[in-house]
């Protein structure tokens, strides 16, 4: 770790190990439709009839070690901080796993309905807002995961009796999004309770209305002023809109409201890293760490500190603890070996640990495209050009149409081995296909600078000077 990167050793995180509350079988959705008929038909129901749903236990059922493995499970969703629907769907899946839910299963011997809801009584509501996030990934994923967004709509429904929410929760299951739009900016002019306000909100800024969800959030702090979520809640809605001053102002209330809270101080981290406060940005996010090494939040805000402020030595560090913490995170281990490979700081970058970190994200989901040009990637610059050139390959065979990367970095390899005809083939064909992306989708600047790099890259090896990339 380089002197004067004030990141503290993070512990090496225990083994995950899935539980169960029900002597050891993994409790599953069985009969679903049933239920989603029951729900949406009766609304939450609490016993009296056949086939009715339990009511929640009200006290706790679930050990606290397995409440907090719950809890960190899903860090990575709590504050967005998650690049991708299918990676989310993984946490969220191995949130529940902590406490012995499988959604999803269908086995011969599944516990009941109620039987699954008695076992997630002890985290509802916690748990009933973990299952909204998770439809949206599903939602995200594409309409073949539609049922099963509807499956943990119905699920939160039956743990969370809060009419307000229930009234939302039914529209996500029996409409599209404009009906859920419609329905939210009705509740949206009520006086609502702070918990409906915060879940209102994050349902406004889903549908595409941040203005909305930050007015129904600051209505709601003028009747609850002292309400930590509120100001919490505004805190992120605000960086959202790109106004970090007024988030930072909530997000110092929150802090002052709950002093042992760490997300104030992460999301002041990322309010602050947005007003180009960067040295408050850096000290929010240490306090955190100080007081809590693991947290993997104030790491992932520290690395995007370090990414804006040009420190890519110490945005290597924070990827370092950040893989140490989650080591069977892919998305995370395909980005650290991609800064790796590609850092604009030469000193900064190292081939081989690259190739080993692309190759664990590979081998943990070897159907993403990114991971093996990635891999391709780091692969070049390790100097292994005949499988860089086969991952990269592979890449675009996976894509379709391939990244301007998998085709610059082609040019590369085959210009090294001695293939300079070749190199200039690809390089033409990644000029065709930066053209494409500019034309199909945002083309972010980013994304641009480092295609730049990269063209400069390839034009030096090919003895090309002062050409533009069309």
């Amino acid at each position: 770790m380089p002197a004067g990167l004030l990141l503290p050793a993070p512990p090496q995180p225990p083994p995950l190990r899935p539980t169960s509350v029900s002597g050891g079988r993994p409790l599953t959705l069985s009969g679903l439709g049933a239920a989603l008929a029951l729900l949406i038909g009766g609304g939450c129901a609490t016993g009296g009839g056949e086939g009715a749903l339990p009511s929640i236990p009200t006290t706790p059922r679930v050990p606290a070690e397995q409440r907090a493995a719950f809890e960190r499970a899903l860090e990575p969703v709590r504050l967005r901080i998650t690049p991708d629907a299918e990676y989310a769907d993984r946490v969220y899946a191995r949130a529940f796993a902590e406490l012995g839910v499988d959604v999803d299963a269908q086995a011969d011997g599944a516990q009941t309905n109620g039987e699954l809801l008695a076992a997630l009584g002890g985290v509802s509501p916690r748990a009933a807002r973990a299952l909204d996030g998770w439809a949206r990934a599903c939602v995200s994923l594409g309409s073949e995961h539609y049922e099963r967004a509807n499956r943990r709509r119905a699920l939160a429904l039956a743990l969370d009796p809060d009419p307000l929410r229930a009234e939302l929760r039914r529209a996500f299951v029996e409409s599209d999004l404009t009906g859920v739009r419609e329905v939210a900016l009705s509740m949206a002019e009520r006086e609502l309770p702070p918990e409906s306000a915060l879940y209102v909100a994050e349902t406004l800024e889903y549908t595409e209305d941040p203005e909305l969800a930050i007015r129904t959030l600051l209505a709601a702090i003028e009747r609850y002023p002292d309400h930590f979520g509120l100001h919490l809640g505004a805190g992120h809605h605000l960086v959202g809109l790109l106004r970090p001053q007024e988030a930072i102002e909530h997000l110092q209330v929150a802090r002052d409201l709950d002093p042992t809270s760490l997300w104030p101080l992460v999301q002041l981290g990322r309010a602050q890293r947005l007003a180009e406060e960067f040295d408050e940005a850096l000290a929010s996010c240490r306090l955190a760490l100080a007081e809590d090494p693991g947290f993997l939040p104030a790491y992932r805000i520290l690395i995007n500190i370090y990414v804006v402020a040009g420190d890519h030595a110490r945005e290597i560090e924070g990827y370092r603890a950040l893989v140490r913490l989650e080591p069977r995170d892919a998305v995370l281990l395909n980005a650290f070996a991609w800064q790796l490979a590609t850092s604009p700081d030469l000193a900064a970058r190292d081939g081989a640990q690259a190739v080993r970190h692309a190759q664990r994200a590979v081998a943990i989901d070897p159907e993403r495209y990114a991971f093996q040009n990635t891999l391709g990637v780091s692969l070049y610059r390790a100097g292994e050009l005949d499988r860089c050139i086969a991952a990269l390959e592979r890449s675009i065979e996976m894509s379709i149409s391939g990244e301007p990367s998998d085709f610059l970095f082609l040019a590369l390899a085959w210009v090294k081995l001695g293939e300079p005809d070749i190199g200039r083939e690809y390089y033409e064909r990644a000029l065709l296909r930066i053209e494409e992306c500019r034309l199909e989708r945002e083309w972010t600047p980013v994304r641009s600078t480092e295609v730049e790099r990269f063209l400069a890259e390839v034009r030096q090896a090919l003895g090309i000077e002062g050409q533009g990339d069309g």
